[in-house]
């Protein structure tokens, strides 16, 4: 069927109008995947992805609270900055794919014995224009996917940033105990060295004092380079390094957790109308629906060009006029093309039930360990913890009337620090968990917001 001249003198009318509404920036980009991933985040993303060592040395000379660690890691994270990179490529390429190729000049010039021909043309094609509106919005779809794409890649930093914080402050604790701990083993040995050498204590119980405060004093030392490791992870998170990452100091302990709780139903509904990832597959699936229509409805045509060509004869007569090359579709229909459509809409579907699979589960299992750890916390504080602090207070009641000697009276002590340190490792691990079901429900949770302000009381 022939292409009506008016409707192709109309769309040739339209190029400049369609090259004019496609504009893409990639940092109009960057602030809208930065504005999608605020509500996430929360109040650390007000972080200045241009901030200056300047501006990061005045955030490191204060306490490093854990909202802050997550505005640096916002600013200088190095996959995060590679992920907004990404944008300016996508910004490229669906730029490209709104804007038609351009024309085509050819010129040439042939000789023989009565004189030179002259000819001279110029081809535009005219399937790209044809194509151009439908590819066009499909571009900026897929660009809006992108956008979406790196903020939640923005908020994973910001996940991951949170837990390595956590991981800091409860191994500050636990090195901060192990010391402690084998200073009293340490003590321990030494009197039994003097009651070894007084004839009170038998050879045995000297090495074995001794061989406990070498123990202790391993764990110390590897609690110590743990310590090390979880701040340098999370300098690695805030891309820290040199003198900066040496700066700052984290507060000395976790915050206790928080009682409000959330109903599992109404955390899963959240999930899946919060979570930027799945809102980019569900966008991804709808552009590939979108795109089999397009490959389907569009499978019949061809290459088509369309040139004008001006033409000069050896005797000095001009020609010119309109030119048309058409593709005949005789060996293939684009099958290829509708296949691959097809192909990739299957996939995209497969990957998004996968995706919604997987984030219905990881809320299900961190909402099942927030509760879990919520109740261990529960047993340490309420139970376990000043229970040991009261045992040690009786035996050394007991101990002052000489009831029992000074090696039972350190065992208890030491016991009371084991109950400490598994109280730190309760914390941390509701803190990992209640980040956790965060990322996976793709909001804040409200106790995130009202229980870092206060921090734990007990301490050994």
């Amino acid at each position: 069927m022939p292409i009506p001249l008016h409707r192709v003198a109309s769309l040739a009318a339209l190029l400049p109008l369609l090259a004019a509404c496609a504009s893409y920036s990639p940092q109009r980009a960057g602030e809208q995947a930065h504005s999608l991933a605020a509500a996430p985040i929360g109040p650390a993303a007000t972080a200045d992805a241009a901030a200056t060592d300047a501006q990061r040395r005045a955030v490191l000379l204060q306490p490093l609270e854990r909202d802050n660690a997550v505005s640096l890691a916002l600013s200088g994270n190095p996959d995060l900055q590679i992920a907004w990179s990404r944008l300016g490529i996508g910004a490229a390429q669906a730029f490209e794919a709104s804007r038609l190729a351009n024309p085509r000049l050819s010129a040439s010039r042939l000789s023989g014995d009565e004189g030179a021909k002259r000819s001279l043309s110029l081809g535009l094609s005219l399937s790209d224009l044809l194509l151009l509106p439908q590819g066009s919005q499909l571009a900026a779809r897929d660009f809006e996917a992108l956008r979406i794409e790196v903020a939640a890649r923005a908020v994973t930093v910001a996940r991951d940033t949170e837990s390595a914080w956590y991981r800091h402050v409860a191994a500050g604790q636990r090195a901060e105990l192990r010391s402690a701990v084998a200073d009293a083993a340490e003590l321990s040995a030494e009197l039994a060295d003097r009651f070894h050498q007084a004839g009170t204590v038998s050879r045995l119980q000297l090495l074995r004092e001794r061989a406990a405060a070498s123990e202790a004093r391993v764990a110390a030392v590897t609690a110590r380079a743990d310590a090390i490791a979880a701040r340098q992870a999370l300098n690695a998170q805030m891309g820290l390094s040199g003198e900066l990452a040496d700066l700052w100091q984290a507060p000395p302990r976790l915050a206790m957790p928080g009682n409000d709780a959330m109903e599992l139903e109404q955390l899963l509904a959240l999930a899946d109308s919060e979570r930027l990832d799945l809102r980019a597959a569900r966008l991804q699936v709808g552009i590939l629906e979108d795109g089999l229509a397009f490959s389907r409805g569009w499978r019949w045509l061809g290459g088509i060009e369309l040139d004008y060509e001006w033409e000069r004869e050896p005797d000095g007569s001009r020609m010119r006029g309109p030119g048309l090359s058409l593709e005949l579709p005789l060996f293939h229909q684009g099958q290829a093309r509708t296949m691959r459509a097809d192909a990739l809409l299957e996939r995209g579907r497969a990957q998004l039930a996968q995706r919604e699979l997987e984030v219905e589960l990881g809320a299900r299992e961190a909402a099942g360990r927030v509760q879990a750890m919520r109740e261990v916390v529960a047993l340490y504080q309420a139970g376990i913890v000043p229970d040991r602090s009261e045992a040690v207070q009786r035996e050394l009641e007991r101990y002052n009337f000489m009831l029992i000697g000074a090696f039972e009276l350190l065992a208890a002590r030491q016991a009371e620090y084991r109950a400490y340190e598994g109280f730190i490792d309760a914390v941390r691990d509701y803190w990992l968990a209640h980040t956790d079901l965060a990322h996976a429900i793709g909001t804040r949770l409200p106790d995130a917001l009202a229980s870092t302000a206060s921090r734990p009381t007990c301490r050994p």
